[in-house]
């Protein structure tokens, strides 16, 4: 059995779904997390700053350590408890959260180390020194790629992926579109465009917008039977539970970076239709015209779009972009 050593942020409880894929594929998992949401800090402030739990995974009989911390300067102790190359493999994502001590610390107890920058290199600039520290860094944006693959010699393009192990997500009624973002205001144009262009076509519309606190005058703008706010940050369980419910899912790209978002990934595994402002999908594997529609003012094509029915795509393609393909792809070609 393949040990690995997994670091992350807490970004929406994804890690969580990591370990669960990890798991199920053979893999012994000790991971480190970080609590990186603000109102997580302020929630959790009466809680111990260190926590280490060896756990069970009940259904596959698995063990794995889970070290969820809040003061990042904790973790080179924690690795100092492990040997030189006793993992297989260390893998981070956003390693921008972590300290050139932890990495160092992490990658001395590996045999093999692998990192993927799931955000625009550009928006977090700091990670520029640590690229070199991994024996593969991955970025998800072709842009990133183009720009930094002759600067740096161990960058490839990873991009992102769904989770292949879902039995626990709950089910829940079904929708026709469904967009979950945060509230920014060079979106919000765009997200009114979809929304007024598809809502006179009674369709079951749910949109909800988090922003951390609340502003009652951006409720006031946006809000109605269909348009809510919410100001915690939602669990990603809680996320793959609203999308595998919905015929139609809206994504909005960030200005800052091209890359791809998870809901492609997460709609090509359930079989359901995007609404998307992010042109460069056109030029991925498993575009299709039928499936997704790049929104650009093109009012008469949406609503022709709502109406086309979804095609399945060969099982190659959806398989190559399942979590543990995509990772053992990236292995063997370090």
């Amino acid at each position: 059995m393949k040990k690995i050593l997994f670091a992350a942020p807490n970004h929406f409880g994804i890690y969580k779904r990591i370990i669960n894929d990890f798991l199920n594929s053979g893999y012994e998992v000790t991971s480190i997390c970080i609590e990186d949401w603000p109102e997580k800090r302020v929630l959790n402030k009466k809680k111990s700053f260190h926590k280490l739990r060896m756990l069970v995974s009940p259904k596959y009989k698995k063990s794995f350590t889970e070290h969820l911390i809040k003061n990042e300067s904790g973790i080179p102790s924690f690795l100092n408890s492990f040997h030189d190359n006793y993992f297989d493999h260390c893998f981070f994502i956003r390693p921008d959260f972590f300290s050139l001590s932890s990495i160092q610390q992490a990658i001395k107890v590996s045999k093999k180390s692998l990192a993927y920058q799931w955000d625009g290199l550009d928006r977090y600039p700091n990670i520029k020194e640590k690229i070199n520290l991994f024996d593969k860094f991955l970025v998800f944006d072709k842009i990133d790629y183009n720009k930094y693959s002759p600067v740096y010699e161990n960058i490839s393009l990873g991009g992102n992926f769904y989770f292949d192990y879902d039995e626990d997500i709950p089910e829940r009624e079904a929708i026709d579109v469904f967009y979950l973002g945060a509230f920014v205001n060079e979106r919000n144009e765009k997200m009114m465009q979809i929304y007024e262009c598809i809502k006179s076509l009674s369709l079951d519309i749910k949109i909800l917008l988090c922003q951390i606190p609340l502003i009652k005058e951006n409720i006031k703008m946006f809000a109605n039977n269909d348009i809510s706010f919410i100001d915690k940050i939602m669990d990603y369980r809680d996320t793959l539970s609203y999308t595998k419910s919905s015929k139609i899912i809206i994504d909005l790209l960030i200005e800052e970076h091209s890359g791809l978002s998870f809901r492609f990934f997460e709609a090509m595994k359930y079989n359901i239709k995007v609404i998307t402002t992010n042109p460069s999908v056109v030029n991925y594997d498993f575009y299709h015209p039928n499936n997704i529609f790049v929104f650009d003012n093109n009012h008469k094509e949406l609503r022709d779009f709502i109406n086309l029915p979804y095609v399945s795509l060969p099982i190659e393609i959806v398989v190559k972009y399942k979590f543990t393909n995509w990772f053992e792809y990236n292995l063997k070609s370090n």
